[in-house]
């Protein structure tokens, strides 16, 4: 959603733009100069003003996607996980709708880089990532938490339709024909109210190493 609202604001700032160019020519009408006027300057305002406020929007936009978006993966990045995190945690207490947490790593990802190289083992991040977008709802949010370990939020989802999700997503990277073979395990928890950020982490951390010491799993709990 906020990648939508993104994309429209050089549109926003130029119809600012546009009212502000009416604004200056009331003004100006009604000044000492707006005597002294002429009739083609309104449009050469209008416009003028106009693209400057799409331009103003268009850098907007870049600052952005270049803060809060992963260069390769084009998912989002860590910093913005703490922005929506906050965000839904807020949400959460206010509704009482459940929240859950994923934090997803790829299975002996080392292996790919050393046999494949690094190249290679971008792809998989990159076929990985495209996978867990495909394969998580509108609704749910995909982050690129570091290395090779991906975080999803899925607010207004209990644990169990969260868990569906996320063994959708863990099937369909095992069968995919583009990962090199990889797998992921995946730590899967349930958000209370009266937690902090650094105590959800650690939770989902631990489910998340339950499941590395199997491999290709999800595993699951509620944090207490």
């Amino acid at each position: 959603m906020e990648k939508i609202f993104y994309q429209y604001t050089g549109i926003v700032f130029g119809v600012i733009g546009a009212v502000l160019a009416l604004v200056v020519e009331e003004v100006h009408a009604y000044s000492y100069l707006g005597l002294l006027k002429i009739s083609g300057v309104l449009p050469v305002l209008i416009t003028t003003l106009a693209v400057a406020g799409w331009l103003l929007g268009r850098l907007i936009q870049t600052l952005h996607v270049g803060a809060y978006t992963d260069a390769l993966t084009q998912l989002w990045n860590r910093r913005y996980f703490y922005v929506k995190f906050c965000e839904e945690t807020n949400r959460m207490k206010r509704t009482s709708a459940p929240l859950c947490i994923a934090l997803v790593d790829v299975d002996n990802f080392k292996n790919i880089n050393d046999y494949f190289g690094h190249t290679t083992g971008d792809n998989v991040l990159v076929n990985i990532a495209m996978i867990i977008k495909r394969r998580t709802r509108s609704m749910d949010i995909v982050f690129r938490w570091g290395g090779d370990e991906f975080v999803i939020l899925f607010p207004e989802t209990n644990l169990k339709q969260a868990a569906k999700v996320a063994e959708r997503v863990r099937v369909a990277i095992a069968k995919s024909s583009q990962c090199s073979n990889a797998t992921i395990s995946v730590g899967l928890v349930a958000v209370k109210e009266k937690v902090n950020e650094a105590q959800v982490i650690e939770s989902v951390d631990k489910m998340l190493s339950q499941a590395k010491k199997m491999k290709n799993l999800v595993v699951l709990s509620d944090y207490n």
